[in-house]
């Protein structure tokens, strides 16, 4: 959809008018026009656009459309980020966006892409965990950033709020994946940890490298209370330097409106610190959306392969371990 698309498709694949309400109950001042919203907020505006997918080749389900939101920052912000480790380290609090560059302006940066039976007026609880993602995206996904470093400089204190996802959904987290992924999978009282293997089609992890997924019960240092989840993947890298790099090429290539699984996160360095890793979190009010824990895992599961073939493109193979 172009800046002159059809409303009548927009409003069946994103009924614009739902997330325009949402935003007014929420005191935010909001622009209107055929394809997208644009939201006011004190230092920076969001702008929510709706475009068509890039066109592809595929037995996967037919796209209907993207929907992007970018926040870009102010000079006056825009100038703290000046390294690729700076944007690594700022990405490390994502929730709801990552703070990306292109063409020399940073920016926190969401895609969605919805496919055949995806839509709004056809998947109805699908859509609700869209709108949920696409608000989050729209109203604190730049803050939640912003918020993270003001707190790691001391300028505020830490949000101490618990966090409410509970040990029931790590076991229907864990019960997904040992339905649908062929993965191992150990739940805990208020974590899960799965290893994904990284070759295309049903096999199993053994001979193959493998990702790893975790979600856990967390407190984000701004946002309070939620979920953190994070995808490591099995690249090491000896250079810090080329993996922020690399890190930030993977937050502009997740920004296409390709058949990609939601982009609601950011690329930042693992906890090892020499390799990728994606990590998002989602704050309490999600764990009473339906589907949210399933639908993580099995994006995480899709991002996983995707980002090792384009790592693999690059020139950034990994080894199998045993």
């Amino acid at each position: 959809m172009s800046a002159s698309g059809p409303t009548g498709l927009l409003a069946q694949v994103v009924p614009l008018d739902h997330l325009e309400a949402a935003l007014r109950s929420a005191a935010f001042q909001i622009q209107r026009d055929d394809t997208g919203l644009t939201v006011q907020h004190d230092h920076f505006v969001s702008r929510l656009d709706v475009v068509y997918p890039e066109p592809h080749v595929s037995d996967a389900v037919p796209l209907l459309a993207a929907v992007t939101v970018r926040t870009e920052l102010p000079p006056e912000l825009a100038d703290v980020f000046d390294t690729p480790s700076t944007f690594s380290m700022a990405n490390r609090a994502a929730a709801g966006g990552a703070l990306t560059l292109t063409a020399g302006r940073p920016f926190v940066g969401v895609r969605l892409t919805i496919g055949e039976g995806e839509q709004a007026s056809v998947s109805p609880q699908m859509w609700a965990l869209h709108a949920q993602l696409l608000l989050s995206a729209m109203t604190t996904g730049a803050e939640a950033l912003l918020g993270a470093v003001r707190v790691q400089l001391a300028v505020e204190p830490e949000s101490t709020s618990p966090s409410e996802w509970r040990p029931e959904h790590f076991e229907r987290a864990h019960g997904f994946l040992a339905r649908w992924c062929h993965c191992s999978c150990v739940p805990e009282e208020r974590s899960l940890t799965a290893e994904f293997s990284l070759a295309d089609g049903p096999a199993s992890a053994a001979g193959h490298p493998t990702a790893l997924w975790q979600m856990a019960a967390d407190q984000h240092p701004y946002l309070g209370g939620g979920l953190f989840c994070a995808l490591s993947l099995p690249q090491r890298f000896e250079d810090a330097e080329v993996l922020d790099r690399v890190l930030m090429q993977l937050n502009v290539l997740e920004m296409a409106p390709r058949d990609l699984a939601p982009h609601v996160g950011a690329w930042t360095r693992g906890v090892a610190g020499d390799n990728p890793a994606y990590c998002y979190f989602v704050t309490n009010p999600f764990q009473g959306t339906p589907g949210v824990i399933g639908n993580l895992s099995v994006w995480a599961l899709a991002r996983a392969r995707w980002a090792y073939r384009e790592l693999s493109a690059m020139g950034y193979p990994a080894r199998i371990t045993d």
